[in-house]
């Protein structure tokens, strides 16, 4: 059994792969940010809400799941602010099973910055009070496992992902139908394309003054925007400049394929996460910002970003933005290289197929290889 606070719409087809593969019943509250209607596999749905309104904070009732089904083996996801993780620990020895948490092992901004949270120095500790732990990433998973070598042998990796399986399903079928999306302007120089929220944090609003700069010196490179936000109505306003499109927000990966295999890159340059990998998928290279000590504080996924190999990395602002887009423009060659390197990474890297394995091998680990 995996406990999660809810099951947001990228998470769906990943538990559906869980269950499928390894017989995990996913175990979920349901709020306005739940996909739960979209759950066709057997789950188990718990009474529960935000903590002081804190999406982090989150408390379940999970006693009458556990009795129901006696799991020998549970997944938890580990936050501090989530009372069902402190729930697991302390009533394993009633219900005596295996715990595995599952984690970033590292908050995001400790990876970058120098001075370290509380959660940087207590987790390793929570660590080693499980059976196993589950990491989102090589990186994350060797960062902790060096300061704490006793947890070598009981930490595995999960690379975060999604179902990369539909999404070259999905582009498969785009190729064999000839449906490519139509409306992007043709003859330009190169096709860019954001996607995902229209908040402060992801730095939409560098990006589009890098488009401006970049306008003033190729006039037929576009800009594709998907996402919402609180910084929508400036997006909108924005999108009467030449080149420039807002399509709005689009969550179905059917109705986003044809757009993003019309496109040549993805820039995110404020933080990056799982849209990483749902632009590899379709072969786009991705540009984002180099971290610094003020952000952006990028998720495990930027651990597949290889600088001019798959995605460049820019320093922050419009300016050396545009001047990094700038590189894929003026060296065709090199943008051809990396949207094929980015297809692999996709393909060898950051599937599915290698994210239900790492559940699989600390499941097999706890079970004694019953797995």
């Amino acid at each position: 059994m995996l406990f999660q606070r809810i099951v947001p719409s990228y998470r769906v087809d990943v538990f559906r792969h869980l269950f499928e593969k390894l017989g995990i019943i996913v175990c979920h509250s349901v709020d306005a940010r739940s996909a739960s209607e979209d759950i066709d596999y057997p789950n188990e749905i718990l009474p529960g809400k935000r903590i002081v309104g804190k999406s982090s904070y989150y408390r379940q009732q999970i006693l009458p799941v556990l009795r129901k089904h006696s799991p020998e083996v549970v997944i938890t996801q580990f936050s501090f602010g989530f009372t069902t993780f402190w729930k697991l620990l302390l009533l394993r020895p009633v219900f005596r099973y295996k715990l595995i948490s599952w984690s970033h092992g590292i908050r995001n901004k400790d990876v970058v910055c120098q001075s370290k949270s509380r959660h940087y120095y207590i987790s390793p500790y929570l660590f080693r009070m499980m059976d196993a732990v589950l990491f989102y990433s090589h990186a994350r998973r060797e960062s902790v496992v060096q300061r704490h070598t006793a947890l070598s042998t009981r930490a595995f990796v999960a690379v975060n992902s999604m179902d990369t399986k539909k999404l070259a399903e999905v582009r498969s079928q785009l190729t064999r139908d000839g449906k490519i999306e139509s409306g992007v302007e043709k003859g330009a120089a190169l096709h860019l394309l954001y996607f995902g929220k229209l908040v402060k944090s992801k730095r939409i609003l560098d990006l589009l003054d890098a488009f401006t700069l970049l306008r003033a010196k190729h006039s037929n490179v576009t800009l594709t925007v998907i996402g919402g936000g609180e910084l929508e109505s400036m997006v909108r306003e924005r999108a009467e400049s030449e080149g420039f499109r807002y399509l709005g927000e689009i969550h179905d990966v059917e109705a986003t394929a044809p757009i993003l295999e019309a496109m040549d890159v993805l820039v995110l340059p404020g933080a990056v996460g799982l849209a990483l990998v749902h632009a590899y998928a379709f072969g786009l290279p991705v540009i984002t910002y180099a971290s610094t000590e003020t952000g952006p504080f990028h998720g495990p996924e930027l651990e597949y970003l290889r600088h001019g190999e798959n995605g460049l990395l820019s320093n922050p602002g419009p300016e050396a933005l545009s001047n990094t887009i700038a590189m894929l423009i003026e060296d065709r060659e090199l943008l051809l290289a990396m949207k094929a390197n980015a297809l692999d990474t996709e393909e060898s890297e950051a599937n599915i197929e290698r994210m239900v394995d790492g559940f699989r091998q600390a499941i097999a680990y706890v079970t004694a290889g019953k797995a």
